[in-house]
């Protein structure tokens, strides 16, 4: 035990045997959550593991320390992993670093940020792998999530099966499994089998005494509505609140509330739908409430960081330094009552400028709290204009029967974006559209929607189907739009657009200010769109080129907007530019397509760095 372990390090004044000991001491203070005590006793440790250069030890001291900041201050918790990774990469110690990565995928993941998350999960698997442990199912199970989060079902069903066939699977990760396995076959259409796995979800939970059926019960409501059996999906809906409630999940209870109010306005009883969405607004207002909680026990925690610093460089001066007495005992009583007049003085001055600042700070409180009121509903009507606008972008899943492999890199600058991409299937034909509207963020995202109404209408209801033609009718749809609307600045839209039939391998192309870009093996062909921006004022009637290829199989296709390229980054601060994004498209074409897009993000954000990004993004990768 660590009790045993400090007796006798202290009786042998063995110093490393009484470190190692406060460190497992640390480890149960944390596994009890007691996370200042750990703190102290993990970096008492750690101060003696350095002066030793001992590398292990120190790494998994940093390790311990980022758990304990895990959940409250990201800040610190990310700074530590990053020591305890480099320490075991140094030492060779290829288990622990993959330990690090799935606690940093796990940050990650919790703050949505889930393609991050699947980097790191992804690198943790290949390092298990190369030390043949080939079944980690806690690590298959988070592989799922992230997949699913990403809209690789396929690939997180993979995941998810595997998860469950391991030995160290436990009844409530088995639950959890089927549900999510459920949730997928639901989101591929595969009813029957979702409804299966669900009923082996209810199976396995009637074992357990006062199990959380919170999730059960959501995944339920969802299953019974896409068997379009509302009334009893209502009442699954009503039992998963009360329990997310009871659990104080404010976040899921906010989902549940506003598929509640979804339900009540399918059945025209919008006074409930409203009370619904009142209701999850009011939840909605304690969530930010506690995020703003915890942003100020982030800041409390540099305080009690530095508190414990100074705690125990005193404790280590105490075993070197001896208490020195202290002298001149009546020279201080003899001058200590000119001193206490001294200090009344200071301390009414103290208090009197406390008392003025007070009141102002008052003040300052006031106008903040109105200020951030205000803010967070801009905020929140900003994030209901991002549900609004990725309602319109399409169901990638229809792409199944026309490639084999694909993928989408979309990532808006701002909450809501001016790149959007489109498309549909007519018979054999798939259109694909990349499409960059003039600005981003709100204004951006306005044009967006108008600009998915005009190429619905140009394709789906006016039957125009050759390239050309469709940017020409779209051109004069939007300089109509802005005459009739007496604007005077004329936005517009850098667009490219494919026709592909899956039976002949015929790919029609045309372009405004955009490239399609195709790759067999090493060699690369550039088709170049019209150098005409979309809606521009023209006095003349406008015409685009159509490029016609025969595709013959093997070849990938890539549609983009300027995003990636405009990013400003790398050691001279400058732009990407088009000739490194195309050979790095030439380098990672081989890979498969939910590899490239993991590549690109992650080269993208290592060239960015800490700055901005500059533009919306989006990248589109079709393999024939």
């Amino acid at each position: 035990s660590s009790e045993e372990l400090h007796r006798l390090g202290v009786v042998t004044r063995d110093t490393m045997s009484m470190s190692v000991a406060r460190y497992y001491r640390g480890v149960l203070f944390l596994n009890e959550n007691y996370l200042d005590s750990a703190l102290f006793h993990f970096r008492v440790a750690m101060r003696y593991f350095m002066s030793q250069e001992d590398s292990l030890w120190m790494a998994k001291s940093y390790h311990a320390v980022a758990h304990c900041y895990h959940n409250s201050s990201v800040e610190f918790a990310i700074s530590n992993y990053l020591d305890a990774s480099k320490l075991y990469e140094l030492i060779g110690d290829e288990l622990g670093l993959a330990s690090v990565y799935e606690d940093v995928a796990d940050i990650y993941i919790s703050d949505g940020e889930y393609l991050k998350g699947l980097l790191n999960l992804q690198r943790a698997e290949r390092l298990n792998h190369k030390n043949n442990i080939n079944c980690d199912a806690h690590l298959f199970f988070e592989l799922g999530k992230s997949h699913f989060e990403v809209q690789e079902y396929h690939t997180a069903l993979d995941y998810f099966m595997r998860s469950k066939t391991c030995s160290e699977v436990d009844e409530s990760r088995r639950i959890e499994t089927f549900i999510w396995i459920s949730r997928i076959q639901r989101k591929l259409e595969k009813i029957e089998e979702s409804s299966l796995y669900l009923d082996s979800a209810h199976f396995e939970m009637s074992k357990i005494p006062n199990y959380d059926s919170s999730f059960y019960h959501l995944e339920k409501g969802n299953l019974l509505v896409a068997k379009s059996q509302f009334a009893q999906a209502k009442v699954a809906y009503k039992i998963s609140f009360n329990s997310f409630k009871d659990n104080k999940n404010i976040k899921e209870t906010i989902k549940v509330l506003r598929k509640l109010a979804a339900l009540e306005k399918r059945s025209q009883n919008l006074r409930k739908s409203i009370e619904y969405m009142e209701l999850a607004e009011t939840y909605g207002d304690s969530l930010y409430h506690d995020q703003d909680q915890a942003y100020k026990v982030s800041l409390e925690s540099k305080h009690e960081l530095q508190a414990m610093e100074r705690e125990i460089n005193y404790l280590e001066k105490q075993n070197e330094l001896e208490v020195e007495e202290l002298k001149g005992v009546r020279r201080l009583v003899a001058f200590s009552w000119g001193l206490l007049a001294l200090m009344a003085i200071i301390i009414f001055l103290i208090y009197n400028f406390y008392r003025i600042k007070r009141n102002a700070a008052t003040s300052l409180q006031v106008q903040k709290a109105i200020v951030e009121k205000q803010n967070k509903r801009i905020i929140s009507s900003i994030n209901y204009a991002k549900h609004i606008q990725e309602s319109i972008l399409p169901d990638i899943r229809t792409w199944e029967s026309y490639f084999p492999d694909f993928f989408v890199l979309y990532e808006p600058k701002d909450i809501v974006s001016g790149d959007f991409y489109w498309s549909t299937g007519i018979g054999d034909d798939i259109f694909i559209s990349a499409i960059d509207c003039t600005g981003h963020g709100v204004p951006g995202a306005f044009l967006s929607l108008i600009s998915n109404n005009f190429i619905n209408e140009i394709i789906k209801h006016e039957g125009n189907h050759d390239t050309d033609n469709i940017l020409a009718v779209m051109h004069d749809y939007l300089a109509d739009y802005w005459s009739n609307n007496n604007e005077r600045s004329y936005d517009g839209m850098d667009i490219s657009i494919i026709r592909y039939n899956k039976k002949t391998k015929l790919l029609e192309f045309s372009g405004s200010m955009h490239q399609l870009y195709i790759i067999k093996g090493k060699d690369i062909k550039v088709l170049q769109g019209d150098y005409i921006s979309i809606g521009q004022k023209s006095q003349a009637k406008v015409q685009f080129t159509k490029q016609n290829i025969q595709l013959y199989g093997d070849e990938m296709l890539y549609m983009f907007t300027d995003g990636y390229m405009e990013q400003f980054g790398g050691l001279k601060k400058k732009k990407m530019g088009g000739k490194m994004f195309k050979l790095y498209l030439l380098e990672i074409s081989k890979y498969s397509c939910s590899e490239q897009r993991a590549l690109l993000l992650n080269k993208f954000e290592s060239w960015r760095g800490p700055r901005e990004q500059n533009d919306d993004l989006t990248i589109l990768g079709l393999r024939i």
